[in-house]
C-alpha cells in the first residue's frame, strides 16, 4: 500500500510538472467542468509532445465529439501517462486516442504500435489488478488507472484482445468509456 500511495504521488509530482509548465489552468487539483474531449486532445497534442520528443508519434482524433464532464485535470492527466508510458515500455512509436459517441456516453480508444499484450498474461482484465506487471514496473500503473477510471469519472476500462495496430505490427488497445 505504501509503494502504491508513492508511486501515485510521483506520478501527480510529474503530472503537475508537465501542466505548470505548459497547461493553462489552474493546476493544484481542482475539479473542473469542461469537454473531456477537448481536454485529452489539447493534452496529447500540446502539453505531452515535448516531454517524449522523438520517442513516440502522439496523437488524438475528437472525430467531432463532445462530453461536458466534471473531472480533475490531473487525474486526466495521470491515466494518459500511465497509459503511454506502458506503451514506450512496450516498444510502441506510435500512441493514439480516437473519440466516439455510444448514446449518452463517449468512448475512448488507445492503441499503440507496440508489442501487444503480453502472452504471460491469460486473462486480459488482469492487467487492472494491483502488481500485475510484465515489466520491471511496480504494478500500480494500469492499476492506477483503473482506479480513477471508475471510482473518479464512474466509467469503465478495459482491453481490446487481439488487436492488431497493421498488417507488421501487433498492438494494444484500451477502451475507456465515460
Amino acid at each position: 500500500k505504501n509503494i502504491g500511495l508513492i508511486s501515485r504521488c510521483n506520478d501527480r509530482i510529474i503530472s503537475i510538472a508537465q501542466f505548470a509548465t505548459k497547461a493553462n489552468f489552474n493546476s493544484d487539483g481542482d475539479i473542473i467542468k469542461e469537454d473531456i474531449v477537448e481536454f485529452v486532445q489539447d493534452y496529447l497534442t500540446k502539453v505531452l509532445p515535448p516531454f517524449y520528443g522523438s520517442d513516440i508519434k502522439i496523437s488524438c482524433r475528437s472525430n467531432g465529439c463532445s462530453k461536458i464532464l466534471r473531472f480533475k485535470p490531473i487525474e486526466i492527466g495521470l491515466i494518459i501517462d500511465n497509459l503511454l508510458s506502458n506503451s514506450l515500455k512496450a516498444g510502441a512509436s506510435i500512441f493514439e486516442a480516437s473519440f466516439s459517441n455510444q448514446g449518452e456516453k463517449i468512448i475512448l480508444d488507445i492503441t499503440d504500435d507496440g508489442n501487444g499484450l503480453s502472452s504471460k498474461i491469460s486473462d486480459p482484465a488482469t492487467i487492472f489488478e494491483m502488481g500485475i506487471t510484465t515489466t520491471n514496473g511496480s504494478g500500480l500503473g494500469l492499476f492506477n488507472a483503473a482506479q480513477l477510471v471508475q471510482k473518479e469519472l464512474n466509467g469503465a476500462i478495459k482491453v481490446i484482445p487481439d488487436f492488431i495496430f497493421s498488417s507488421s505490427r501487433n498492438g494494444f488497445k484500451i477502451r475507456i468509456t465515460l
